[in-house]
């Protein structure tokens, strides 16, 4: 289906009941990241959103269901256990991978990691090829060969 189709049927609330869009919420106040990620995925069938504080994000994964949330660990004034008991706790949740960005892993994240149900880290500074290869696989897409 065409994106334009699909971004059509989205806004005007015209999707079929077994059609969901594939959905990736960015948390994350660097919008480096935010930049990256649309041009790894914006312009394929995934929407991109964005939240810089626990309660958009919350407020985001309820209404749009996300496949992967991409989740930096050092933000401040951000309770990141919450938001990973919130995306589990629905029934989105089963289904949804969380990939978490860091600039280093200390004994105390390596727990919350653990605990929390994140499938995999990416240590700042990464590359864009880093990105997409963690990306796609949590979300189970084709490598591409250049």
């Amino acid at each position: 289906m065409r994106d334009d189709a699909i971004d059509f049927m989205i806004r005007y609330n015209y999707l079929p009941e077994s059609f969901t869009p594939r959905c990736i919420l960015v948390i994350d106040e660097d919008e480096f990241v935010l930049s990256l990620m649309q041009q790894l995925y914006g312009e394929s069938n995934y929407q991109l959103f964005h939240a810089t504080s626990g309660y958009e994000a919350g407020k985001l994964a309820e209404r749009n269901r996300p496949n992967l949330v991409l989740l930096n660990l050092m933000l401040q004034n951000f309770d990141k256990s919450e938001i990973c008991r919130h995306v589990r706790e629905k029934e989105f949740g089963k289904e949804c991978k969380v990939l978490a960005i860091t600039e280093n892993i200390v004994q105390e994240e390596t727990d919350f990691i653990e605990k929390s149900g994140i499938h995999d880290c990416l240590i700042k500074p990464f590359t864009v090829y880093q990105l997409k290869e963690k990306v796609d696989r949590l979300l189970e897409l084709e490598p591409v060969v250049t």
